[in-house]
């Protein structure tokens, strides 16, 4: 006689986020606190890419180098930061396991080319 023992057939279709619990007011404090460091660095880095290309002094490898580096890290920031703001502003603490696997592809994308560009690959 077969085995027709089965073992657990339960799939997984989303995860929960446990990071900050669920106080209203500290919500509403980190997504302004977030929301402003947001702003802040990608103020910074557009500043930077827009001096380096408008700046025709700027046109040396270093400003080229640090140019390329600020692209890349407001696509960095780009890729964790508005979904968890959003998540924030909700109280949804849930995230779909494609969701994340493409949150987590992305980041790994882009830390990649950050790592790259780093050491001269």
């Amino acid at each position: 006689m077969a085995d027709t023992e089965q073992g657990n057939q339960t799939s997984i279709t989303e995860f929960i986020l446990m990071g900050f619990g669920n106080i209203p007011k500290l919500r509403v404090f980190l997504f302004l606190l977030f929301l402003a460091i947001y702003f802040v660095i990608m103020a910074g880095n557009i500043l930077l890419i827009v001096l380096v290309v408008a700046d025709q002094h700027l046109h040396t490898p270093m400003y080229f180098f640090l140019g390329n580096l600020s692209c890349l890290e407001t696509c960095y920031n780009s890729t964790i930061l508005p979904r968890m703001l959003a998540r924030f502003l909700t109280g949804d603490r849930t995230i779909s396991v494609s969701g994340c696997l493409t949150i987590l592809f992305v980041w790994f994308l882009w830390s990649d080319r950050m790592f790259s560009l780093m050491i001269g690959i």
